[in-house]
């Protein structure tokens, strides 16, 4: 049902998108909605269900407070405050919902302002470009502002502590000290992502690539004779839609989950409908790209499709495979403490992560997609999918008590074998790998 969802709000926000974009109905807005919505970088967030309605949400709310931004006249009056207004309620509530549609939000701005001054309307100038990039800004600024307010009520009116886990991805402070070298995180993340690495997606995606290089061709073929001005405002557009995706990166100072990637379709998209002929000055474009265009676009639906669904192959054996190691540990452990029952709470320690391999591919995510339970560096979460499977009287030992119980492990027998769990005195010992996890390797 969530998968469902997914896919309504995605095919609501990309109509909104054509709309704010201009799109005429014909066989090249398809294409691109087809692209849009059947790009791999969906499927590391589809994985979290419990984020899921948020997501729905959130995407649609981006995608109305762009289309509402494209209606915006280049000056200031009452239409333009009040649809400003209506962009910060809207962004505000999608950034309640997952913080990165800040950099979805702004990617899609320039996206809007770079089809109007190139396929729409050829009178389009800096003073407006400027302007209504400025009214984005401060959008973004008091959307992110009042966010925080909400934030931080909730916080207070209901006595609880800030999430860890999101505070942890700001790390602006970093920014002063190592500017040079985030950038050029910034920059490697965008060339891998483009260019279609194995270790992005989990496979090859070199149509992917083709049309990254095709499309740059394109785009500087499309302003060749274009006045000086307008060069530096359309190249300088293509510029910030490709990096925008990756702004976390600046504030965060690492490599974002691929989850957080999610404007990352819509500027696929962009290069797909500008190899297509969209916008093309001319009354009749040339047919030999329009045809090369055709073909890679093709290409790259069919290689989105086999990608999708080897992460859908992965993620079903990989659910198998924690279900089933779920029940063996549980065993396991009933056969180390033979006192052990159903009724009485059961503390325990897990050393190192079982090795799950298969023939499809595993991307690397960050944590989510197609990965193990039992992989988590994050051990907390093996006690939350024990539980959640009906082996509710196990609990994690505190790290304090885990720190101390490193030098226990050397001499066990590392999972299938039997003895793979061991009691020590009132706890469970589990070691499911050789590998340590972070917090045993601290201690050694």
């Amino acid at each position: 049902m969530h998968h469902f969802l997914f896919s309504l709000a995605l095919a609501l926000s990309a109509a909104l998108l054509a709309r704010a974009n201009h799109l005429k109905r014909d066989w090249r807005m398809y294409l691109g909605f087809a692209v849009f919505v059947s790009f791999p970088s969906w499927a590391f967030i589809t994985e979290f269900y419990a984020n899921m309605p948020s997501v729905n949400f959130g995407i649609v709310c981006v995608a109305l407070a762009v289309f509402i931004f494209s209606r915006t006249s280049a000056a200031w009056g009452k239409a333009s405050l009040l649809t400003m207004g209506l962009q910060i309620v809207l962004l505000t509530l999608a950034l309640g919902g997952y913080q990165a549609y800040m950099a979805v939000y702004l990617t899609m701005i320039l996206g809007v302002l770079l089809t109007r001054a190139a396929w729409n309307d050829a009178e389009f100038s800096w003073r407006q470009a400027w302007f209504l990039g400025f009214q984005a800004l401060l959008v973004m600024a008091f959307s992110f502002g009042l966010y925080r307010l909400i934030l931080a009520a909730f916080m207070r009116g209901l006595a609880l502590v800030p999430s860890v886990y999101i505070e942890s991805y700001w790390n602006t402070a970093m920014i002063a000290s190592n500017g040079l070298d985030i950038l050029y995180l910034l920059l490697r993340e965008a060339k891998d992502f483009y260019s279609g690495q194995a270790l992005r997606y989990g496979a090859d995606f070199t149509s992917l690539t083709t049309l990254w290089i095709f499309s740059l061709i394109q785009i500087v073929w499309s302003v060749w004779r274009l006045s000086i001005s307008q060069k530096i405002l359309r190249l300088g557009l293509w510029l910030g839609i490709f990096l925008s995706p990756f702004l976390l990166v600046l504030v965060s100072a690492r490599a974002m989950p691929t989850r957080t990637l999610q404007a990352l379709p819509y500027v696929v998209t962009l290069m797909s409908l500008m190899t297509l002929g969209v916008g093309s000055d001319d009354a009749r474009p040339n047919r030999r790209p329009v045809f090369w265009g055709i073909a890679l676009t093709t290409w790259l639906l069919f290689q989105s499709l086999l990608i999708n669904n080897s992460y859908n192959a992965r993620l079903a054996l990989v659910q198998q495979f924690d279900r089933a190691l779920a029940a063996d540990l549980y065993t396991a452990m009933g056969a180390a403490d033979s006192h052990m029952n159903s009724n009485d709470l059961v503390y325990f320690d897990v050393y190192g992560t079982p090795d799950f391999s298969s023939v499809y591919p595993s991307p690397w995510s960050g944590v989510g997609l197609g990965t193990s339970y039992f992989d988590w560096a994050n051990r907390s979460v093996i006690e939350t999918f024990m539980r959640i499977n009906g082996y509710t009287n196990l609990r994690l030992l505190p790290d304090e008590i885990r720190k101390t119980l490193s030098d226990e492990f050397a001499d066990m027998p590392v999972w299938p074998a039997p003895g793979y769990v061991r009691k020590e005195g009132q706890y469970l010992l589990v070691k499911l790998g050789r590998i340590s996890d972070p917090l045993h390797a601290s201690e050694k």
